[in-house]
């Protein structure tokens, strides 16, 4: 089973991948894949990943992160896995030609995503307490055009939704449910 990740800045996906992992999923993320090039290329931990995830994709090709992680996919043959932030839909449609492949968004009110993002529990460089900053980022992220993240657009193909506004123990649960009801 290949189960694909999306929705906005700070909804949950990487705590959605946690719990599929430690129910046999293995776990590849489009931001860890940007950040393992940005640490093989020497630059530094606060570089904006998202212009540097955008200036690849204009070097190599708008699907090339989608094309890394499905190269790992391969790797594994006959395994279970998660991955975490698909984005763009360039992306979307390299995954959905793959059998079987699932879209799951994970959703969250903008005040709970920008509390997460503010007390920077993940510690990532691009979490912000700011504010406005966190509103910008999130537009940019939902933009269509060459650059954004395009998660609106990729949100509307997912095949089930997971609402994120409670608690850890909440969406465990909610998560257990779904890959019950998928394994069936």
């Amino acid at each position: 089973m290949i189960i694909g990740l999306t929705g906005p800045r700070c909804s949950g996906k990487t705590e959605v991948s946690k719990i599929l992992s430690e129910n046999g999923f293995i776990v590849l993320s489009f931001g860890d894949e940007v950040r393992l090039e940005r640490d093989a290329r020497g630059l530094p931990a606060d570089c904006d990943l998202h212009e540097f995830a955008v200036d690849l994709r204009k070097e190599f090709g708008e699907k090339y992160w989608a094309e890394r992680i499905i190269e790992k996919i391969n790797l594994f043959s006959g395994k279970n896995y998660v991955v975490e932030g698909i984005r763009t839909f360039g992306d979307l449609e390299l995954f959905k030609k793959i059998n079987g492949f699932i879209l799951i968004g994970v959703s969250a009110s903008m005040e709970i995503r920008f509390r997460r993002s503010s007390e920077n529990k993940r510690g990532r460089t691009d979490d912000t307490s700011d504010y406005m900053d966190f509103v910008r980022r999130c537009e940019r992220d939902e933009s269509s055009g060459f650059g954004g993240l395009q998660s609106a657009k990729t949100f509307q193909d997912v095949n089930y939704v997971i609402e994120n506004n409670g608690s850890a123990e909440e969406l465990k649960l909610k998560v257990l449910k779904l890959i019950e009801e998928l394994r069936k």
